[in-house]
């Protein structure tokens, strides 16, 4: 392909905010002396070929919509229309995409599927073929014509020239066009190779000129009028893609709602749901959707939640769905179930979700009823001390020395549960082999109960592998378990007789504080991290708040990111025994922290401005960063530019704008991400 000419004076700015070409100007992979080569042939005239929107929609009072311009029906042989460009212009808006075609020849799909190696290319096949309306416009409106359309074509498109046949005279001409090449800054591979995922994102997509499925549609019912009439017989294949494209769509609004999420890492057991890519690694952020029973109003994610190998949303109307790794039962269904997902509990309205390992805990919303279900063999979920059910329980259900409590929080761990009760009491139950449990209020079951000696109401909680840590109504952290690696964030040793007993945290956590409070608490398998907010009492910062982010425990792979991206000489030790403050600095700037979550020894947080930033254990492609190699620093994710999950249209279906809020999830060996209005 050629190289994109352009004048020094009038270079191409594409704007990344805008996802455009700004200042009327597209990029030329022709030369002037070409375009005016094309004019002479026609006497002046210009053909300009259109294959998308301008062979159903020149434009009301346009210049391609006068009765100077001439039509016929012609066709391009050797060239594809690929649903591959995105639209943030006409079909979408930069904060949710849509989806415009655009044209490519045989040689440059070749060259994408060759390099992609889960797509084959065979040497002998028929040419492809695309129809469209070949336009005719006379001297006098070409040049005006021409600037209407650099402005319409701003997304992405570059001016070339191609041959075309003319249906009429079965004559080959050549004619103008607007199209994306494979380098252009709107091309997007994932709908190109994956029509599922184009269809469904084109089945809510909308923007300033109009719903996405709409301009499909159309283009449809065009090249389906044109077939009726053609007499033309031209060698070649003809695209299918549209008509497939058009049913799958119309499927999908019919009978399901999208929403869109992004993954990386581990999608061995699909629990980051792409499709025909399960024993890959993605080291990159990647789009997928989950395709949910339909709504009539779309609810906004509340929850997003990674265990070891499956995954869940929550959304605000209670709605819960769960998908990934099922062999234990973890997301609510006996069957297998890998790539679909599943909602465990459609008659009850979920208020809180906790995946562990192999294991999922359900807080029911108002009543506060908890429900369990996966793995029991070490009674993490029936909280019996023999487990039950061959190890498995595939339905959730209410453990019965539980179902008198009602809950305000939960968290699930390797092999243990726990949760906070409307009493403010800590409640335990499963393995206790390293003291992650209470000790148990009598021998039939492993449960067991606990409540600060001052009093004090306890308000969060959260498990790691073989600990359990505990936050009171005065932002006072307890911890419980195994302390290796410093997980537990206190230096001194545990007896005998404490073993079990949770304990304060050394240093300011441990300590009561007016001004500051714990927003979050994550725990990884061997590490912790702890996110403040406090009031600063300096005179000139006097009622500001600011976020604090400590962190404690095993950083054998980073996980605690303590290291600073500037100083690679300097390496953290691996193990931190206490709390301590991390700084997330990069290039000189640092970031407010609004959100935390740990995968088992990796980490992720979200500062203010909704960047994603992660270190840690990175075999799988876990962190995001475009390889596999552990990070010892907080590190700015790569891949997709995130949209939001879903279109949000008011009554008159005029688009709506609001806060965006990102949430984060990690997992064993995945990280998954969503963003909401």
């Amino acid at each position: 392909m050629e190289k994109q000419v352009t004048t020094d004076d009038n270079e191409p700015q594409w704007c990344d905010e805008q996802q455009i070409y700004i200042g009327g100007t597209v990029p030329e992979n022709i030369s002037p002396e070409e375009l005016a080569s094309l004019r002479d042939e026609g006497d002046g005239s210009l053909k300009i070929f259109g294959y998308g929107s301008l062979c159903w929609r020149p434009g009301e009072g346009t210049i391609l919509s006068r009765d100077t311009v001439t039509r016929s029906v012609g066709k391009a042989l050797g060239w594809k229309r690929c649903w591959c460009q995105r639209s943030a212009d006409h079909r979408g808006t930069p904060s949710f995409v849509g989806i415009v075609c655009t044209l490519l020849s045989d040689e440059e799909i070749d060259d994408i599927m060759g390099s992609n190696k889960k797509y084959k290319t065979t040497d002998e096949k028929d040419p492809s073929m695309t129809e469209g309306l070949i336009y005719t416009v006379p001297s006098f409106l070409v040049e005006e014509c021409l600037k209407e359309l650099d402005i319409r074509e701003q997304g992405g498109y570059a001016r070339d020239i191609i041959d075309v046949i003319d249906n009429n005279s079965g004559k080959k001409v050549k004619a103008l066009l607007y199209r994306g090449t494979p380098e252009n800054p709107a091309f997007w591979l994932k709908p190109l190779i994956d029509l599922n995922f184009a269809a469904a994102i084109m089945s809510v997509a909308a923007g300033p000129s109009g719903k996405n499925a709409e301009y499909l549609y159309n283009l449809d019912d065009f090249l389906s009028s044109i077939t009726k009439i053609d007499n033309c017989h031209v060698t070649g294949g003809g695209d299918t893609d549209t008509k497939t494209l058009a049913s799958m769509c119309r499927e999908l609004q019919q009978e399901h709602s999208i929403f869109l999420l992004y993954g990386a890492g581990s999608n061995e057991h699909r629990q980051i749901l792409l499709s025909s890519e399960k024993e890959e690694k993605h080291t990159i952020l990647t789009e997928f959707v989950a395709a949910l029973p339909k709504f009539d109003i779309i609810p906004k994610p509340t929850g997003l939640y990674a265990g070891g190998g499956h995954s869940a949303l929550l959304l605000q109307n209670g709605s819960l769905f769960l998908w990934g790794y099922n062999e234990f039962g973890q997301i609510g269904r006996s069957q297998k179930a890998e790539g679909h997902t599943i909602n465990p509990l459609p008659n009850i309205l979920v208020q809180k979700v906790a995946l562990g390992h192999t294991h999922s805990l359900i807080l029911e919303m108002n009543s506060g009823q908890l429900y369990a279900f996966g793995d029991d063999s070490r009674g993490q979920v029936s909280g019996c001390t023999k487990s039950t059910s061959g190890n498995k329980i595939f339905e959730p259900i209410t453990p019965e020395f539980l179902k008198n409590e009602s809950f305000v929080d939960i968290s699930a761990g390797l092999f243990h549960s726990a949760g906070i009760n409307n009493h403010g009491e800590l409640i335990t139950w499963g393995n206790q082999k390293f003291g992650q449990c209470l000790k148990p209020l009598d021998k039939t079951s492993s449960v067991g109960k606990w409540k600060p000696e001052d009093g004090a109401s306890l308000t969060r909680v959260a498990c790691g592998r073989r600990n359990t840590y505990v936050v009171d109504e005065f932002n006072r952290v307890y911890t419980i378990g195994d302390n290796k690696y410093g997980q537990l964030g206190r230096s001194h040793t545990i007896s005998d007789n404490d073993y079990g007993k949770p304990e304060l945290v050394s240093g300011p956590l441990g300590e009561k504080n007016t001004r500051r409070s714990v927003t979050n608490i994550s725990c990884g398998w061997s590490h912790c991290l702890v996110l403040t907010k406090e009031e600063r009492n300096e005179d000139h910062h006097k009622g500001d708040v600011e976020s604090s982010l400590y962190g404690c425990g095993r950083n054998n792979f980073g996980q605690l990111g303590l290291e600073s991206q500037e100083s690679s000489t300097e390496r953290s030790t691996d193990k931190i025994v206490e709390f301590q403050k991390i700084k997330i600095e990069t290039h000189g700037k640092t970031f407010s922290i609004i959100d935390i979550s740990c995968g088992s020894e990796s980490s992720a947080i979200v500062s203010n401005d909704g960047s994603i930033f992660t270190c840690g254990w990175n075999e799988h492609g876990n962190l995001s960063l475009g390889d596999t190699r552990d990070a010892r620093s907080f590190t700015k994710i790569t891949g997709s530019h995130i949209s939001v999950c879903t279109v949000d249209q008011d009554a008159n279906n005029e688009l709506k704008q609001g806060t965006v809020r990102t949430l984060i999830a990690c997992g064993g060996s995945h990280l998954l991400v969503i963003k909401s209005n």
